[in-house]
């Protein structure tokens, strides 16, 4: 049976590690740059991406943090030259949380594994989640304008209305889809790679720390530092996004996976 090692992932060899990271890339690239939303025109810096972060973070779980690495910087890389609007220069401080993504992504999960009190990383996710809804939602509703590269952006009633609802609309779809997962793996949680809440609370920890924090500071370095709260709001808005997307798209690369080892053993 195929084991795992924190430092090597799954002990394919070689030429498969090379081929998967290939593999990856490619869609990597294919998910953040096609099937993504680039470049709002208000907030050019943030990107809403279906499916390109969930594949960075199975590639990196599945063969270790020195391939994540590799295939988080050079999936950004090769995604800009051939795909990206050539308005914007190529910041090698953006590819840097692509590249620290890659690699803290097993790490984080490993980490998580470890705490077996499932209650633990459901309530610390669920409330915490729930703490940047509230100052999120606040900010819009009190906020009238937002002043972007010397363009001032009004806040519309719409917005103030639609945002916190969709955000509140998407945790609430964390929540049910979790509860869903976790009560059928309940029955046999011993037989599960990791068990859905323990992937939640890594993807909620991802997000905040290496997407939010980190990422928000890269792209201050490289838009401006004077916008930094504006572009830490924004990604906090698109973690909301973010987390419920990545785990279901990870829950079922998972479980296909874990077929495929059935399979092949």
């Amino acid at each position: 049976m195929k084991t795992y090692s924190l430092w090597r992932g799954y002990n394919f060899s070689l030429i498969q590690k090379i081929a998967l990271s290939g593999l990856f890339i490619a869609l990597a690239c294919v998910f953040n740059k096609i099937f993504a939303i680039n470049y709002i025109s208000a907030v050019p810096f943030v990107r809403v991406s279906f499916g390109g972060i969930a594949i960075i973070i199975f590639a990196s779980y599945l063969l270790g943090p020195f391939y994540g690495l590799l295939i988080g910087g050079l999936q950004d890389i090769v995604g800009y030259f051939v795909f990206d609007i050539k308005a914007y220069p190529w910041y090698p401080t953006i590819t840097t949380t692509y590249v620290l993504l890659g690699f803290l992504t097993p790490i984080i999960i490993y980490l998580v594994k470890k705490i077996k009190n499932v209650n633990l990383c459901r309530i610390t996710c669920y409330s915490t989640m729930s703490i940047v809804l509230i100052l999120t939602s606040l900010y819009i509703i009190v906020c009238d304008q937002a002043i972007i590269f010397d363009n001032v952006y009004n806040i519309d009633l719409w917005i103030k209305i639609t945002f916190p609802i969709l955000s509140l609309c998407l945790l609430i779809t964390l929540v049910v889809v979790c509860e869903i997962i976790y009560h059928k793996q309940k029955k046999d949680l011993s037989n599960i790679e990791i068990n859905i809440f323990q992937l939640m609370f890594s993807c909620f920890l991802i997000d905040l720390f290496i997407i939010t924090l980190y990422g928000s500071l890269m792209k201050s370095i490289a838009f401006g530092m004077d916008l930094l709260l504006i572009i830490l709001f924004c990604q906090a808005l698109t973690m909301f996004f973010n987390v419920p997307f990545n785990v279901i798209v990870l829950n079922i690369l998972l479980r296909v996976t874990k077929r495929y080892y059935r399979l092949i053993n």
